[in-house]
């Protein structure tokens, strides 16, 4: 009889920490992403082929490296942030900024912090999701 009670009082922890997993799924699952800040590109004044112009505009800094834009897919219901790999075109670097003369859309909503270690097409979670919410 005791060995019944010892099986019973196991199955019972068992099924509880697979209810409570279950009910964390979500959070534990959000808590795995990537954390990322967005930004949007500025419009600045270039002069380019001896012309003035203003076109987007990105930071030197950022322009050196891999940028990602964010774009909102349903999965299971839900609205997901994903992150989208650019391969712009810059001009000429100019007071600390390039113009983008292809691949950046001035609406486009950048990874400005996290990119290290993201890949094309890799869910992230929004750390500023107030910010592009903003534009809507």
């Amino acid at each position: 009889m005791r060995g019944k009670k010892i099986l019973f009082g196991i199955s019972v922890l068992f099924y509880l920490g697979m209810i409570l997993l279950s009910l964390s799924a979500r959070r534990l699952y959000t808590a795995s992403l990537p954390r990322v800040r967005i930004g949007y590109p500025e419009h600045r004044l270039f002069r380019v082929d001896g012309e003035r112009a203003y076109l987007t505009a990105i930071p030197e800094e950022l322009a050196k490296k891999e940028l990602y834009a964010l774009t909102e897919v349903e999965r299971n219901g839900e609205l997901r942030y994903v992150a989208e790999r650019l391969e712009p075109l810059f001009g000429e670097e100019q007071d600390g900024y390039y113009p983008v003369l292809e691949g950046i859309n001035i609406l486009s909503p950048l990874v400005m912090e996290g990119m290290e270690g993201l890949t094309e097409g890799q869910e992230v979670f929004l750390e500023n999701e107030e910010e592009l919410k903003s534009l809507y």
